[in-house]
């Protein structure tokens, strides 16, 4: 009886280990997933990254063109008003 019962544990102890080495090498393989997962995350967020370095440097180009463009009407209109009042100084002398 005693040999029945060891039996019994010792091939109860036999497949509890080969159904923790199932667990493990399923953990194994989920854990190589989840690094491939982030190196693929990795590459995504990079590409993304220049993306937005490029987006920025436009619209960087983008509102100093308008900033030069309102300069340039600011000025266009200050200087004409400076020449019409110069004008109107110098013919009336």
């Amino acid at each position: 009886m005693a040999e029945e019962t060891t039996l019994a544990l010792l091939l109860e102890i036999r497949d509890l280990q080969k159904q923790q080495l199932e667990l493990q090498k399923a953990t194994v393989a989920n854990q190589q997933q989840a690094l491939t997962n982030q190196l693929t995350s990795l590459t995504v967020q990079r590409e993304a990254a220049e993306r937005q370095k490029l987006l920025v440097g436009r619209a960087n180009r983008l509102w100093i063109f308008v900033f030069g463009a309102v300069f340039l009407l600011f000025f266009l209109a200050f200087f004409t008003t400076l020449l019409s009042t110069c004008m109107r100084v110098f013919l009336h002398r």
